[in-house]
C-alpha cells in the first residue's frame, strides 16, 4: 500500500515539472524543434502528423519526428460524410506500421485524443478520446473566431491553465484575471512554443496550381495571431509566461513598420533570406515528390501492361478451349 501511495507520488512530479508547452503543425521549417524538448515540455500534435514519424514514410523527407516527445493530439474534423461521401478522418488514409486507416491509429495513442463530441458518442473507437470543449474556449475568449486547429490549441492550453487555478472560467478571459494576480503567479505553462506553423500567404501553390492552400492560410492565420495576442497580453498583465514563435515562422512578422520603415534595411533582408531558403527546400522537396511519383507511376504502368498481356493470353486460352468445345458438337 506504501508503494503504492509512493508511486501516485512520482507520477504528481512528473506532471507538475511539464510547465512548457510545444503545439506543433505541418510545415518543415520548424516542426522538428518539437526533438530538441526534454521531459520538462508537454508536446500537443494534430491530425496525421504522426506519420513524419514512421521511417517508412519519414525517409522520403529527409527526417524523421519523434514521436515520442507528444503528450496529446488534436483531431477536430468531422467523421460524418459530406455530399461526396467522403469524411477526412476516415478517408486520410497513411501508410504506417499500424495498418492504413487514420482511426486505428488515433486509437493506438496512450494519451488523450481530443476530438468532436458527437463523433466520440456515435462512433466510439478512438480508446482514449477526449471531448473537446470548444463551447468553454469561446465563451472564455469571448469572440467565435477559431478558424484552425493551432488557435484551437493555443485556447485550450490557456484555458486549462486558468482553471488548474481554481479560476472561475465561465466568465470572458478578462474578467477571470480581475482579483487573481496571486493566482495567475503559479499559471501553469512558463513557456508555450508554435512549431510548424508558418501560415505563410503568397507563396504555398498546389502542384496542380490551385490556390485552394494560399486562401485557408490567409483565412486561418489572422485567427492563430489573434490568440497568440491574448497569450501575449496575459505575460504584458504580470502572467510569468513566455511565447515563442521561431525566427523561420511567418507568424506575427511583417517586412517593414508602416509608415516609418524602409523596406531595404538589414533585419528585412535577412527575413527575405530566410523566406528564399524556405521555398528553394519546399521547391527541391516538391521536385523529390514529383520524382518519386513518375517512378511510382512508371512501374505502375509496366505492372498494369504485364497484367495486361497477361488478361489477353487468359482470355486468348478461354476462346481456344471454347472452340474446341464447340468442334466437339
Amino acid at each position: 500500500m506504501e508503494a503504492k501511495n509512493k508511486a501516485k507520488t512520482e507520477v504528481k512530479a512528473e506532471i507538475k515539472k511539464r510547465d512548457k508547452l510545444a503545439l506543433v503543425g505541418f510545415a518543415p521549417s520548424t516542426l522538428y524543434e518539437v526533438n530538441n524538448c526534454d521531459d520538462t515540455w508537454e508536446a500537443w500534435g494534430m491530425n496525421e502528423l504522426y506519420q513524419l514519424g514512421i521511417p517508412e514514410v519519414a525517409k522520403n523527407v529527409g527526417k524523421t519526428l519523434n514521436n515520442d516527445k507528444f503528450t496529446r493530439w488534436i483531431e477536430i474534423h468531422s467523421r460524418e460524410k459530406d455530399k461526396q461521401g467522403k469524411a477526412y478522418c476516415d478517408d486520410v488514409n497513411i501508410e504506417t506500421p499500424q495498418g492504413k486507416n487514420h482511426i486505428a491509429n488515433l486509437n493506438n495513442m496512450p494519451f488523450p485524443v481530443y476530438m468532436r463530441a458527437h463523433d466520440i458518442a456515435k462512433f466510439n473507437d478512438v480508446k482514449n478520446a477526449v471531448a473537446f470543449p470548444y463551447k468553454e474556449i469561446v465563451n472564455f475568449f469571448g469572440r467565435k473566431y477559431f478558424t484552425n486547429t493551432v488557435a484551437w490549441m493555443l485556447g485550450l492550453a490557456l484555458l486549462e491553465a486558468f482553471k488548474e487555478l481554481g479560476i472561475d472560467t465561465s466568465k470572458n478571459c478578462g474578467e477571470a484575471m480581475k482579483g487573481n494576480a496571486d493566482k495567475l503567479k503559479n499559471f501553469k505553462w512558463k513557456k508555450i512554443a508554435i512549431y510548424g506553423v508558418d501560415m505563410a500567404v503568397g507563396w504555398a501553390k498546389r502542384s496542380n496550381g490551385d490556390d485552394a492552400l494560399q486562401n485557408e492560410y490567409a483565412s486561418q492565420r489572422p485567427s492563430c495571431e489573434w490568440v497568440i495576442g491574448i497569450a501575449e497580453g496575459l505575460r504584458m498583465a504580470g502572467v510569468d509566461i513566455e511565447i515563442i514563435i521561431p525566427t523561420k515562422s511567418s507568424l506575427l512578422k511583417k517586412f517593414s513598420l508602416y509608415g516609418f520603415e524602409d523596406v531595404d534595411n538589414p533585419e528585412i533582408n535577412q527575413h527575405k533570406i530566410d523566406m528564399e531558403e524556405r521555398r528553394d527546400f519546399v521547391a527541391n522537396r516538391t521536385e523529390q515528390l514529383r520524382a518519386l511519383a513518375t517512378k511510382l507511376q512508371t512501374e505502375a504502368n509496366a505492372q498494369i501492361n504485364q497484367i495486361t498481356q497477361q488478361l489477353l493470353v487468359l482470355q486468348g486460352t478461354i476462346q481456344e478451349i471454347d472452340l474446341q468445345t464447340s468442334a466437339c458438337d
